[in-house]
């Protein structure tokens, strides 16, 4: 029997290896932590539960397939809630806007009520154009056979990587609004000059689908499917890496490519409770207040703040009662700045506090603990000097790097292996 090892339990891991696992191979998932609650995306202490990738659901469809196909209903097994007030979106300005999360029209309804007419209609034919552009992508990804076929669909809408920010600018004519687009793929951990142009495709996909928040956050996903895989006979080999494992030239290998951009992450366990957030908030500084802010920070060899998000989920089983868990993320740039200097971490989180308090939003004396997690470069190590073949789930050719579009792009992943075994037997 073929054996495949995946690599970590991430998601889009485990995804493939349940699907894999139907189809009859002998699956082995290798994962470095001591056992599915130790994932590097979920922080646990005194109560509170920290995510620190995606923090909410869309297209639950996608789950719902997998949890069907591997013999279980995803209801019985998950519990969402879907967020009918999905994303805040403020700035320094006194401007702000709150999006549903669901309901492509609500969405331009809300512009509208803010920023005018005008803009209201730029976010239409916005979203019009994100809708033209999933379907396009959706068809000729979900009509991938082989994998030359997919080959050539990503060199078909391989562009460059401003592609995003042109088409951006094109359709949208102000500031706010294009903050408005940015905020889809912020949260989901892709910045827009690394976004590639099916990034405009995020909004549309959201709000048609919807926005959920998974009760007791993403690691309840990951353990449910890592339940999956555990009742159809996954093998799960902790505290260890493919290092450590004897391959061969028959076996095949499974490993996911982060598309998660550089963010600096403050964990924040509060006391009390905070008036108007939502599950996601997202917080634009002034240009001209970032760049006076950024002369002070450089001084102090700081990077610049011009936006963050502040997660916030209204879940008690993600935090003690009377009490906050926030996921405050901010994009930073790795290049000139060493972000394992204690000094550095203490510096940039005090910095982000402040910036916090330009929006009268003061929680000092309401806080439990801080925990810092800086920013760090993609640790992925391809097995290139092993006789196994190598696959990776690469989310490239979606929107973001959303927890949906990691288990769509694992799904075809395993298609393909399923297929080219198959084609190597005959």
């Amino acid at each position: 029997m073929t054996r495949i090892f995946v690599e970590g339990t991430s998601i889009g891991a485990l995804t493939c290896a349940a699907r894999l696992k139907v189809k009859g191979y002998e699956v082995i998932v290798i994962a470095k932590g001591a056992s599915i609650d130790d994932a590097a995306s979920v922080v646990r202490s005194d109560g509170f539960v920290f995510d620190l990738a995606d923090t909410s659901l869309t297209v639950p469809a996608t789950f719902r397939d997998l949890f069907l196909k591997t013999g279980a209903a995803f209801e019985e097994c998950i519990d969402i809630s879907e967020l009918d007030q999905a994303l805040s979106i403020r700035w320094v300005d006194g401007n702000q806007v709150t999006l549903p999360g669901v309901g492509v029209a609500s969405t331009a309804n809300a512009i509208e009520v803010q920023f005018g007419s005008r803009a209201a209609d730029q976010w239409r034919n916005f979203l019009r154009a994100g809708s033209s552009l999933w379907a396009e992508h959706r068809l000729a990804l979900e009509s991938v056979e082989t994998h030359d076929k997919a080959v050539r669909l990503r060199r078909l809408f391989a562009t460059r990587r401003d592609d995003y920010i042109r088409l951006r600018n094109r359709l949208l004519g102000t500031a706010h609004l294009r903050d408005i687009a940015d905020s889809y793929i912020l949260k989901n951990g892709v910045t827009p000059s690394a976004a590639h142009s099916i990034g405009i495709a995020e909004p549309y996909v959201e709000h048609t689908f919807g926005i959920s928040h998974v009760k007791g956050g993403m690691c309840s996903l990951s353990r449910a499917i890592y339940e999956r895989c555990v009742e159809l006979g996954v093998i799960f080999q902790f505290s260890q890496s493919l290092y450590d494992q004897n391959l061969t030239a028959d076996d095949h290998v499974v490993q996911l490519t982060s598309r998660r951009d550089n963010f600096f992450t403050l964990l924040l366990a509060l006391d009390g409770t905070t008036s108007g957030l939502l599950h996601t908030n997202i917080f634009y500084v002034n240009k001209d207040v970032a760049s006076s802010k950024s002369h002070t920070q450089n001084q102090g060899h700081l990077p610049e703040i011009s936006m963050f998000q502040v997660c916030a989920p209204q879940d008690e089983l993600m935090h003690p009662p009377g009490s906050e868990n926030w996921t405050v993320q901010v994009p930073v740039s790795m290049i000139g700045f060493d972000w394992t200097d204690r000094d550095m971490q203490e510096m940039f989180s005090e910095s982000l506090l402040l910036t916090l308090e330009q929006f009268n939003v003061n929680v000092r004396e309401r806080i439990l603990w801080i925990r810092v997690i800086p920013p760090k470069d993609a640790d992925i190590d391809p097995l290139s000097l092993t006789p196994s073949v190598t696959h990776f789930i690469d989310t490239s050719d979606y929107p973001s790097n959303s927890v949906a579009f990691q288990a769509m792009a694992a799904t075809r992943l395993a298609i393909h292996i399923h297929q080219q075994i198959r084609e190597s037997a005959k």
